[in-house]
C-alpha cells in the first residue's frame, strides 16, 4: 500500500529536537498499558472468588478494561501536551461514508485471509474457553469488545502511538512498529496475528484520512461481526483458494478506491 514519505527520519528529528513519544517511549507506554490491564484484573478475580452472578463479572470486565486504557491514555496525552510545542490533539475529522464502508470490506477480507494461518496454530483448552467467554452475548461483554475496545484501542495505538511515530519515522516503519505493539498487547498469537495485519491497514487508513473516526468504525464493525458470522462456516461453504483469491481482489480494489478518494491528503495535515 503506497504511502507518502515526506516526513523527517528519526535521526534528523533528533537533531532538531525529539518528539514525544519516540519508539522506546511508545514501547514504554505499551508496557504501562500491559501492567495497567494486569492490575485491573484483580477486582475481577476478587469478585469471581465470592461467586457473584456472571452478569456482574462482565460489568467488572468492562469497567476494569476501560479504566486501564483511560489511565494510560490520560498519562500519554498529558505528556504529549507538555513536551511537544504545538500539539493539536487527537484527530477526529469527518470522512466520506464511502471510504469507511469500503474500509470495512477491506478489513473483513484481511480477516478472511488471516484465518487459515491462525487456525493451524494449536489452541489450548483454557484459551478456547476464554474466547468463548468473550463471544458471549452478555450486554457488558458486547459493550467492551464492540464499543470500548474500538474507541480506546484506536485512540491509543493510532491516535497516540502511530501519530507520534509518524513524526519521527517514515510511514512504513511507523506502521510496522505500531502494528507490532498492537499485536503484542493482545497477549496471544490467535488474536495477535490478525491484529498485526488489521493494525497495518488501520494505520494506513489513519495515514490516508488523518482521522480516527473511520478507524474506530472499521474496528467496531470487525469486533461486532464476531457475534454475527462464523468464518469457519464460510470456509466450509467455499473452496479456500477461491475465497482467498476473492478477498485479495477486494483488498486491492478497496485500497485503490481509498487512495483515489484521499489523493492530495498531506501526512502532516
Amino acid at each position: 500500500m503506497p504511502v507518502h514519505t515526506n516526513i523527517p527520519t528519526f535521526r534528523s528529528m533528533n537533531k532538531a529536537g525529539a518528539y514525544y513519544p519516540d519508539l522506546i517511549q511508545c514501547i514504554g507506554l505499551t508496557v504501562m498499558l500491559f501492567f495497567a490491564q494486569l492490575f485491573s484484573g484483580a477486582p475481577r478475580l476478587l469478585l469471581n472468588s465470592i461467586h457473584i452472578p456472571a452478569y456482574w463479572l462482565y460489568l467488572a470486565d468492562l469497567v476494569c478494561y476501560s479504566v486501564s486504557f483511560l489511565v494510560v491514555i490520560a498519562i500519554a496525552l498529558g505528556r504529549l501536551k507538555k513536551r511537544n510545542t504545538g500539539y493539536t490533539g487527537l484527530k477526529f475529522r469527518r470522512v466520506s461514508p464511502g471510504i469507511s464502508l469500503v474500509a470495512v470490506i477491506v478489513a473483513a477480507c484481511i480477516v478472511i485471509m488471516a484465518t487459515p494461518v491462525i487456525t493451524v496454530i494449536p489452541m489450548p483448552a483454557f484459551i478456547e474457553h476464554l474466547f468463548n467467554e468473550m463471544s458471549t452475548t452478555n450486554i457488558f461483554m458486547i459493550l467492551m469488545t464492540s464499543v470500548a475496545a474500538p474507541i480506546l484501542e484506536e485512540i491509543f495505538f493510532r491516535g497516540i502511538i502511530l501519530d507520534s511515530l509518524l513524526k519521527a519515522y517514515k510511514p512504513t516503519p511507523a506502521l510496522i512498529y505500531s502494528s507490532l505493539l498492537f499485536a503484542i498487547i493482545h497477549f496471544n498469537p490467535w488474536q495477535g496475528i490478525e491484529a498485526f495485519f488489521l493494525g497495518l491497514f488501520l494505520g494506513w487508513l489513519y495515514l490516508r484520512t488523518r482521522s480516527l473516526l473511520p478507524c474506530i468504525f472499521v474496528h467496531f464493525v470487525n469486533n461486532a461481526g464476531n457475534y454475527l458470522y462464523d468464518l469457519d462456516s464460510l470456509y466450509s461453504k467455499m473452496p479456500a483458494a477461491l475465497l482467498i483469491t476473492l478477498a485479495a481482489i477486494l483488498i486491492y480494489l478497496g485500497v485503490w478506491f481509498i487512495e483515489r478518494r484521499t489523493a492530495g491528503c498531506s501526512i502532516e495535515s
